[in-house]
């Protein structure tokens, strides 16, 4: 696992004020190795940060203090640390296959991370999501994901995916929607908040009329998120066993 890199750092920050320049590199924070910026942004969070950082084949511990919820005023140089998780499926409709040759790397990157589903909105199939992925997702709250379902058969969905976890990991998908909220949306100005618990339920409805079957999207706490993931036919908290296939 590669540590961070500092690639800026604000003016009068407590970054700043404390002494960190670009190209240090942050060992640890608070004593924890750090795997990616999520965990990054939820240790620097607290009011007393302490850093060990390498600067010049040289390591130094560095203590800050400041306002809690603040920013250090840093920027790191990736998202992930310890690696992207790519992706193993064989799909037959995989856009990346299908990408002309010349382009980038970057585009070629085949990610199968929770991780970069949240923070950037990508797609996961949840093929290599293990039980201490799901607990860390429901712990600390990393809403929303974003799930290409395909089909809910699981050997339907083994053979499109052409991956035998294809199957074993709708089990995930059941597990996500027993501790998460329930997004759907089927146009731009309407929005069905269901709680999975029965604990309450907000519409936005607009008055045209469509037809039952919603987008719907994972989500453990934040209503904005209107992004299609797959199709459920009705919006109510006693729906859940009522998926169909991806949109």
């Amino acid at each position: 696992m590669s540590a961070p890199v500092v690639v800026a750092v604000i003016p009068d920050s407590p970054a700043d004020l404390a002494g960190l320049v670009v190209g240090d590199e942050l060992v640890s924070v608070n004593g924890q190795a750090i795997r990616d910026v999520i965990q990054w942004r939820v240790l620097t969070d607290e009011p007393e940060v302490h850093l060990e950082v390498a600067r010049g084949g040289l390591e130094t511990e560095i203590e800050l203090t400041k306002a809690a919820g603040a920013p250090l005023g840093i920027e790191v140089d990736a998202a992930v640390f310890d690696r992207v998780r790519t992706c193993d499926n064989h799909c037959e409709f995989c856009f990346i296959h299908q990408l002309p040759p010349g382009m980038r790397r970057s585009l070629s990157l085949r990610d199968d991370d929770y991780r970069l589903s949240f923070l950037y909105g990508n797609f996961t199939t949840l093929t290599r999501f293990t039980e201490a992925d799901l607990e860390r997702v429901i712990t600390e709250g990393l809403s929303p994901l974003y799930v290409s379902i395909h089909a809910t058969d699981p050997h339907a969905r083994t053979e499109m995916l052409r991956n035998p976890r294809g199957a074993t990991s709708l089990r995930w998908l059941r597990a996500l929607l027993d501790a998460c909220l329930l997004y759907t949306s089927d146009a731009a100005d309407d929005l069905h908040c269901v709680d999975l618990g029965g604990r309450r339920i907000i519409q936005k409805k607009n008055t045209a009329r469509r037809p039952r079957a919603q987008h719907i999207a994972l989500s453990t706490g934040h209503a904005h998120q209107r992004t299609c993931v797959f199709r459920t036919t009705r919006t109510r908290p006693d729906a859940r066993d009522t998926l169909l296939m991806s949109s």
